[in-house]
């Protein structure tokens, strides 16, 4: 309070000028005089308020008390600019920049492609990072070229950065080395792999301009005169050749040069020639594998001299010896060009004179294989498994007016020239052989009510049908790797194997699925055509091994719940899911069906029949007893905590209350209750 001055005027005020204070000044004024009490400018950030009693005329002996309060006032917040940064990139020589490669800011703030900023007025440097190699960036609209922009309260100011893709540049040099030909009598072309190639070409030489593409370029040169001998392509610069090809990115340059050599015509030395031989093997699914399948099987690719001869005349030498590759493969060069790394086995024969060689079928020394497929690649380059071809031997059935319709890419011939002194003949085999073949077995088994073994036969003619599926969505086990037949078994079943260790002789029906992929399969829960049945229990037997009746679980559908968290928690046994590997080929799943029958029994206060389940019945064996169930009672009655809840009555139902249907009650009542006294077995099995 005491940075404020206070003024009193009028009425000899004492004293009449002082420093503000919260406890209060006592100033003197002479009565009925007139006065006025004035706060110095508090400044703008303050304003002052005066109360009642700080202006008018003082009364005789009166006392007045001024108050003046002062309320802070903070300053308005300063007014902002908007800066807006946009890119553009141009990929007009094949680059594959997009806006997202580059980072953008307003000073060091990051920001996106064309969002508003806003700032306080004032100097700002417009800039970015990032992005691929290749590209020029220019900066334009409100900023000038280093970025800089100054931006005023209220204003909007839009910066453009512009990257532009460099065009690569490519130089070809012809150098020609003794003799008199000049350099202008061979044309040198590059060629681009683009979906429209850009070509490069001239006479002696050819630059590129700013419209060269990114790319991939073969390089080339026409003949020329004779007696020349052209060298390598080498290149220099930001990229290297291979072979006669370079790759250019956006931005890069090279210069690439072929050197010829005259050579007078007595000291050219004969051209010879190469022939490589390569043997490729896949598995039955297609995958290149080296055969360690089937070890220590020989392959031989013979070489021919046909008699009598083909219509291709005799070949110019023999070849020796034949080529002979053995399992395990020890795969040494790339050949497809979908593979990953090596995929063949490769024997080269060198120094041969050019002119024809004949090759005949390939002889297989063991195993199961499919018939070879070549490709000598005659017409058809080879990339992928496509490329192969029946072994044709038109040339050598003794009627050459046929030959022309032969296949030249696996005819059993081939030509080296000058223009190819180098040949590559390919033979793919594939394994024919099922591998580790696996088994899935599904058995039923049946029970009655007092859990003895059965066959179903007082309920026949009801189907039991497992089904094999394909999940959708994938389960976190993956897709299965082929699916199960339906699997259907109807009553009365047929007894063939045995699996319950209390139980003589066999006790359930099975169906076994041979020469199965190994992998993963998936079983549906049962589906029951009819009749009454608890719900069947299942055990696929992947941790318990089944010997009794308590080795059954409910069905476990995790798996199919969409829902992968809680997959690891699932009944194990009873999942819906069978694998077959290389330790277990060989799985069984075992469905269990207990027969529920419906009977009836007397009321306890004599008010009509109550509802209640009992055993299936049957000859022998076995506790319980009694006979099939009647189809026209009641639905059976749920059990809660021992006792039983009455069943709805049936719309319609008239429920039998004759003497005689009251003598047939008692007597079925009793022979239930002498069932139910009776001492309870493990499973036994018995025809019902």
């Amino acid at each position: 309070a005491s940075e404020f001055t206070i003024d009193v005027t009028g009425g000899n005020a004492s004293p009449s000028q002082f420093a503000g204070s919260a406890a209060g000044t006592d100033v003197t004024i002479d009565a009925g005089a007139s006065f006025d009490v004035v706060e110095q400018d508090p400044g703008a950030d303050y304003a002052a308020s005066y109360s009642t009693d700080c202006s008018g005329t003082m009364p005789e002996a009166g006392e007045l008390t001024c108050t003046i309060t002062n309320t802070f006032v903070p300053p308005p917040p300063p007014e902002k600019a908007i800066v807006i940064v946009t890119k553009i990139v141009s990929n007009d020589n094949g680059g594959g920049a997009v806006i997202g490669s580059f980072d953008l800011f307003v000073d060091a703030t990051q920001v996106s492609s064309g969002d508003q900023t806003e700032v306080d007025p004032g100097s700002y440097v417009i800039s970015e990072s990032g992005g691929p190699d290749g590209y020029a960036s220019t900066i334009g609209g409100d900023c000038d070229g280093n970025g800089n922009v100054t931006a005023e309260a209220d204003g909007i100011y839009e910066c453009v950065i512009t990257n532009d893709d460099i065009a690569p540049s490519l130089t070809l040099v012809k150098e020609v080395v003794g003799g008199d030909a000049p350099a202008l009598d061979w044309t040198l072309t590059a060629t681009g792999d683009q979906d429209v190639p850009t070509i490069l070409s001239g006479e002696g030489s050819a630059s590129s301009d700013g419209t060269l593409q990114a790319g991939t370029y073969t390089l080339s040169e026409s003949a020329g005169p004779a007696n020349y001998v052209p060298g390598s392509w080498s290149c220099e610069g930001d990229a290297e050749n291979v072979g006669d090809q370079i790759t250019l990115n956006v931005g890069q340059s090279a210069t690439c040069t072929i050197t010829n050599t005259f050579v007078p015509p007595q000291e050219q030395e004969e051209t010879l020639g190469s022939i490589t031989v390569c043997k490729i093997i896949i598995d039955q699914d297609g995958n290149i594998t080296d055969g360690s399948e089937q070890s220590d099987v020989t392959f031989t690719i013979p070489w021919l001299t046909p008699d009598p001869e083909t219509s291709q005349g005799a070949p110019v030498q023999e070849i020796d010896p034949d080529a002979t590759f053995t399992t395990t493969l020890d795969l040494d060069t790339q050949i497809l060009g979908d593979s990953e790394g090596e995929d063949a086995q490769c024997v080269v024969y060198e120094d041969l004179a050019l002119g024809g060689y004949y090759y005949g079928e390939e002889q297989i020394s063991s195993g199961s294989w499919e018939n070879p497929m070549y490709n000598d690649q005659f017409e058809t380059a080879l990339t992928t498994l496509s490329d192969f071809f029946v072994y044709d031997g038109n040339l050598f059935d003794g009627n050459p007016a046929d030959d022309d319709n032969r296949n030249f890419d696996a005819d059993g011939h081939i030509v080296l020239t000058e223009e190819r002194p180098d040949r590559t003949l390919v033979v793919l085999n594939q394994d024919a052989e099922q591998l580790n073949p696996g088994a899935i077995t599904i058995c039923k088994i049946i029970i009655d009510a007092d859990d003895n073994v059965i066959d179903g036969s007082a309920q026949s003619g009801i189907d039991f049908t497992i089904t094999g599926f394909t999940p959708d969505p994938e389960t976190s086990e993956g897709a299965p790797v082929g699916e199960l037949p339906e699997t259907v078994f109807t009553t009365p079943i047929t007894f063939n194997a045995d699996f319950l260790s209390d139980v003589e002789g066999n006790d359930a029906e099975c169906v076994t699925y041979d020469d199965l992929p190994l992998g993963g399969y998936f079983y549906s829960q049962e589906d029951i055509s009819g009749g009454t049945w608890e719900s069947p229990l299942y055990n696929d037997q992947f941790q318990t091994t089944l010997t009794t009746l308590l080795d059954f679980f409910g069905y476990d559908g995790n798996l199919f719940d969409g829902n992968p968290a809680d997959d690891d928690n699932r009944n194990f046994d009873a999942d819906g899911h069978i694998v077959l590997n290389v330790d277990r080929p060989e799985r069984t799943l075992v469905v269990l069906n207990q027969h529920k029958v419906v009977v009836e029994e007397e009321g306890p206060n004599d008010d009509g029949p109550v509802i209640t389940s009992g055993s299936s019945g049957g000859s022998s064996g076995g506790g319980g007893g009694g006979s099939p169930a009647d189809p026209n009672l009641n639905t059976p009655a749920p059990t809660v905590g021992g006792a039983q809840t009455p069943p709805p009555q049936v719309a319609g139902e008239t429920l039998p209350r004759t003497g005689m249907d009251i003598v047939a009650i008692g007597l079925l009542f009793a022979l239930v209750g002498l069932g139910a006294l009776m001492p309870r077995k493990t499973a036994s099995k018995k025809r019902a």
